[in-house]
């Protein structure tokens, strides 16, 4: 290595930030030239750009189509990240917990899936853990697919339900972070 130079992990480090610096600037120039009037841009051989405020345009776009569908679906559907936290839940799930006086906010997005298995008592207690096992199986990748049927006693009556887990690529659905 030359004296004088950095260790070339700290130089790219220092590139990659000029370049993004750049590139603000650049798109900063394109919105105030454009005057936000203009999607997209081409240079000179054809090559099409599309402007950052046109991207989270289509960005939101899309996340209010994808929330739209996710909430018009009747099965109570909560979305959990691989740790099990609760980060999305549909319309047919704020329902029925509101219905039944769910005692977490916001429906319990943000509690563990798992824990809440970990912590269940009495009858369903073994079942709960099988449950949890099942779910870290599926995001796992060791399972495709994992469903069963439980009973959950809401405040009037008892409650049947049929649990499907499948896993979600995040690739496509980062529309669901919208809490």
């Amino acid at each position: 290595m030359s004296a004088g130079r950095p260790p070339p992990e700290e130089s790219a480090t220092e590139e990659f930030s000029v370049l993004i610096k750049a590139l603000r600037e650049a798109d900063q120039r394109l919105e105030d030239l454009t005057q936000g009037e203009v999607d997209t841009v081409a240079d000179r051989e054809g090559r099409r750009f599309v402007l950052r405020r046109a991207q989270d345009q289509l960005r939101n776009a899309e996340a209010a189509k994808q929330t739209a569908i996710f909430d018009a679906l009747p099965a109570h559907i909560a979305l959990i990240d691989t740790r099990g936290f609760i980060i999305s839940v549909n319309e047919a799930w704020r329902r029925f917990a509101a219905a039944n006086a769910l005692q977490h906010p916001n429906f319990g997005i943000g509690l563990n899936y798992f824990e809440v298995c970990a912590c269940a008592r009495g009858r369903e207690a073994s079942e709960a853990h099988h449950v949890a096992e099942a779910i870290r199986s599926v995001l796992s990748g060791a399972l495709k697919q994992f469903s069963t049927e439980y009973t959950c006693d809401a405040p009037n009556t008892q409650c049947w339900f049929l649990l499907t887990v499948t896993p979600v690529s995040y690739t496509h659905l980062d529309v669901y972070k919208r809490q």
